[in-house]
């Protein structure tokens, strides 16, 4: 699953102590200035928060009540472009507001097996 995919949480993990339960957001593409990539990334955002404020978690993993709760946007590279870091940084202070850190795991081309960017 990818952000293309805007309807479906792409991957909900938990940590061995079952103290903090992840929801992944995957981004395979790197991030460019196009409108469609943005619109897909606002509303996968919008789709995770409606998942965490509808209690959906909570339905599907009954025992992650009261565990710290994180969503991690996981991706090849740093959005760069204003309107994508702005976008980034909304989403950072939406989860915020419902208890959920949100963050970027920027995975490099060459853990992915892939040549490195020639900018």
């Amino acid at each position: 699953m990818t952000i293309e995919d805007v309807t479906v949480i792409d991957e909900i993990t938990v940590s061995p102590d079952g103290r903090t339960y992840e929801l992944l957001m995957t981004e395979e593409r790197r991030f460019g200035p196009g409108e469609e990539q943005y619109q897909q990334l606002a509303a996968k955002i919008d789709n995770y928060v409606t998942f965490l404020q509808q209690g959906q978690l909570q339905e599907q993993y009954p025992e992650s009540a009261g565990a710290a709760v994180r969503v991690c946007l996981v991706c090849r590279d740093e959005p760069e472009q204003a309107r994508l870091v702005e976008l980034m940084n909304a989403a950072a202070r939406l989860f915020a507001r419902h208890g959920v850190e949100f963050y970027l795991d920027v995975i490099p081309d060459e853990l992915l097996g892939l040549p490195p960017r020639n900018d």
